[in-house]
């Protein structure tokens, strides 16, 4: 739903009597995406719901259904909001939502800047000095600097000056208070910090004295019996941890941590539209982006703000090393790929090809082990489940995988569980190749048996240079995660294995694997992302800078013979991209559009090459994408508001194919012609209108977007602490390999360029 500032709409809801109890303590409210709580406070507006609301009483089949509407006012400011039913009592329970996605405001550039410059302006007592405003106050106005930045970002593409004609000074006095704003927020922080340093400092002198009494000599035999039960006590708790009041002097700190963190970054957003859309003239223009150069991305924080801390946490990290992945060692930004010398990412990209092409002629040897470890699997499943097949999906055979991927198997139906566990004790006592059974998950969502299959191969040898050869047996063993039937996994090993078709992708995805092991940051079990996140994000990578191609959106134009056999295939882009449901086989209200372009002859084959070297990248190019892979999701990608896609439907990669192929697509009647394609704007999927139900949980970090099963989001697990974890991981490596370029050549040649950027030792 879109409306302008100060628009009328009504609120139409409904409710099942059995929902609740008391009507008295019933309120309607008006809130803003993402607010963590339903009370009167935290909402835009709200109102109470009477008992002359419910007008409309009605029985549904048994069910007393109450239904009414609401008037509501749309905010001045821009952004996201929806409507909740909810009881101030238990602020943790939303008793009805915004049903069919959200409520979208958007507010004239000019008169959104004047409404939020009056709201800053009022909550600081109107006065316009630098150094006014007690660190409370300003506190309060911190939700001002991030409704300033959504009003910005209503701003023209490209034509600034056009959406903010006349208001140039009220935008800039904008910028100026909202500075104030962050200013304020920096000196409670500083405030809160000392008050914490005093405390701590406070609890250790207590501590020691505490200590020295305990050691001191005693002059009575009877004076160690004359300590009471309540200075025990006392003694309990302060050896336990903390006092209660630094108990909540750091909760406060954690709190206004996170609310300096919110405010530099939606500030940085200010300072980057202003600089985008040169707003102001060439010398403010420039103190601006001075000012900019202090943002450090991965801590998103202005680190030349507070460089007093800085030097503190410098100390710190000294002695726990832990505190390295939330706070930066050097307040400079992450370094652009351009940083990086030319003469880098040639090694660089000449270290990956080769590493690629080695990691192929190791999978195909590992492949043929792995299907004696299928046959085996196969044997022994038809046992104990006659006629069933098995289908292999996962990392082993979509293109991304390695030599000692585990080898993911799907059998064609859906046993009970009574079979599963049949199956399972075969396994554990009559296949004697098979170990290390864990049925653990049998009774999860999709049950899966993990076990591990020995295959013994015989490798011939050379005798001391005799003319016979002799044969050696080795043994191999291979990890099998063996599940019931899932088609959806089977498509997204297809779809994942034509991606995998153009050289760039499973090159970037090799090194990126290397990269994130070292750092134990792909573990999901620990709150990171799973490998599969990361092959969607090298994808999604690839197709932003127009290398590959949104496969979902694509389509055939083909022409057969007289024996009805494809002769010539050409790839378009319909207006309507092709459907081809599958009913989700745990959803049952959701079906899958599971169709992508899948070649399935030589013919159509030529033809998706054709159309992957058209992207015009060579070997040579792939250093380069590599580390702007990992600037892109450091500095770039706005994991704040937009998700990880790889059907974005992108209209501008319409001009991929050739000339005929353009010509044909703009005689076919249900295709995109290339004018029209080249004008249309670039799509983004945003979080807010994506997944509206878990933009709360999910603000302060990456979503990505499964391909198949959309409303699904991967990296669901993920945590805070992690994804900036992994976001510092990439800044290193970038800052490792800009280091290395300015190097002496002796340093350059003791390690490789991957090393460099593993930083490690090892080959």
């Amino acid at each position: 739903y879109r409306l302008g500032g100060r628009a009328e709409f009504d609120a139409f809801w409904e409710l099942e009597c059995a929902c609740f109890d008391d009507y008295d303590d019933l309120h309607i409210g008006l809130f803003r995406l993402g607010t963590p709580e339903n009370t009167t406070q935290s909402s835009i507006v709200s109102k109470p719901l009477s008992y002359n609301e419910f007008n409309n009483n009605t029985t549904e089949g048994g069910v007393d259904t109450l239904r009414s509407r609401t008037h509501f006012h749309t905010p001045r400011i821009p952004g996201y909001f929806t409507l909740r039913i909810f009881s101030p009592s238990n602020p943790v329970q939303t008793l009805a939502s915004l049903a069919h996605g959200v409520l979208i405001v958007t507010v004239n550039v000019c008169e959104g800047v004047k409404f939020v410059i009056g709201t800053l302006l009022r909550k600081s007592g109107n006065n316009n000095s630098s150094n006014h405003a007690a660190s409370s106050v300003t506190s309060q106005s911190t939700s001002g600097v991030m409704n300033a930045s959504m009003v910005l970002d209503g701003l023209t593409s490209g034509s600034g000056s056009s959406s903010a004609s006349g208001c140039e000074r009220s935008i800039y006095g904008c910028v100026r208070e909202c500075g104030k704003v962050v200013s304020g927020v920096c000196r409670e922080y500083e405030l809160i910090s000392a008050k914490v340093a005093a405390e701590q400092e406070k609890e250790q002198e207590q501590q020691t004295e505490d200590s020295g009494d305990d050691h001191a000599p005693a002059d009575d035999d009877n004076a160690q019996q004359h300590t009471t039960e309540e200075q025990e006590g006392e003694a309990k708790q302060s050896s336990s941890g903390p006092s209660a009041a630094l108990k909540k002097l750091l909760v406060e700190r954690s709190v206004l941590e996170r609310k300096l963190v919110e405010v530099h970054y939606h500030y940085s957003q200010m300072i980057k539209k202003c600089i985008q859309h040169r707003l102001f003239n060439a010398t403010t223009l420039q103190n601006l982006q001075e000012q900019l150069e202090g943002f450090c991305p991965v801590r998103e924080l202005f680190m030349t703000m507070f460089r007093k801390q800085l030097n503190s946490l410098q100390q710190r990290q000294q002695q726990h090393q832990h505190l390295n992945i939330f706070y930066p060692e050097k307040p400079i930004p992450c370094p652009v790929p351009q940083a990086i010398s030319g003469t880098v990412l040639k090694l660089l990209s000449d270290e990956i090809v080769a590493a690629s092409r080695a990691n192929a002629s190791a999978v195909q040897e590992a492949n043929s082990v792995k299907e004696a470890a299928y046959k085996q699997v196969c044997l022994a499943v038809d046992h104990v489940l006659p006629g069933v097949g098995i289908r292999v999906f996962g990392s082993s055979v979509n293109g991304f995988g390695t030599a000692g991927s585990d080898l993911d198997l799907s059998l064609t139906a859906t046993p009970t569980s009574t079979q599963l566990t049949s199956l399972a004790a075969y396994i554990e006592d009559q296949a004697p190749t098979m170990s290390n059974l864990d049925s653990s998950r049998l009774t999860a969502r999709i049950p899966i048996l993990k076990f591990d299959v020995t295959v013994t191969v015989a490798v011939p040898i050379n005798s001391n240079g005799a003319q016979q050869q002799q044969q050696q047996q080795q043994q191999h063993v291979i990890q099998v995660d063996l599940s019931p039937s899932n088609t959806l996994a089977q498509i997204n090993t297809k779809l994942l294995h034509t991606y995998s078709l153009h050289p760039m992708a499973s090159a970037i995805m090799l090194l990126l694997k290397r990269l994130v092991r070292k750092y134990n940051v792909n573990n999901p079990s620990e709150g990171s992302l799973s490998t599969y996140a990361y092959v969607l994000m090298v994808i999604h990578y690839l197709q932003t800078v127009k290398v590959l191609p949104d496969l979902q959106s694509l389509a055939y134009l083909r022409q057969t013979d007289v024996h009805g056999n494809v002769c010539n295939a050409q790839i378009v882009r319909p207006n309507t991209p092709p459907h081809v449901p599958l009913q989700h086989p745990h959803s049952p209200h959701y079906v899958c559009n599971v169709y992508f372009l899948c070649p399935n002859n030589r013919v159509e084959y030529d033809a998706l090459m054709k159309l992957y070297g058209a992207s015009n990248v060579s070997a040579s190019d792939v250093g380069f994408h590599f580390v702007n892979f990992l600037y892109y999701f450091v500095n770039q990608f706005d994991y704040r508001r937009d998700v990880v896609s790889i059907t974005k439907n992108d209209p501008d990669f319409a001009n991929y194919a050739s000339a005929a192929t353009t010509a044909q697509a703009q005689n076919a009647g249900d295709c995109n012609d290339a004018a029209t394609a080249g004008l249309a704007s670039y799509a983004k999927l945003l979080k807010c209108e994506h997944w509206p139900e878990s933009f709360t949980t999910k603000h302060n970090t990456l979503s990505v977007a499964d391909p198949l099963e959309k409303f699904y989001d991967v990296s669901h697990v993920l945590k805070n602490s992690q994804w900036l974890r992994i976001r510092k991981v990439f800044a290193d490596a970038l800052e490792r390999l800009c280091a290395y370029g300015t190097a002496s050549k002796g340093d350059c040649d003791a390690k490789s360029a991957v090393q460099v950027l593993l930083g490690t030792d090892e080959p």
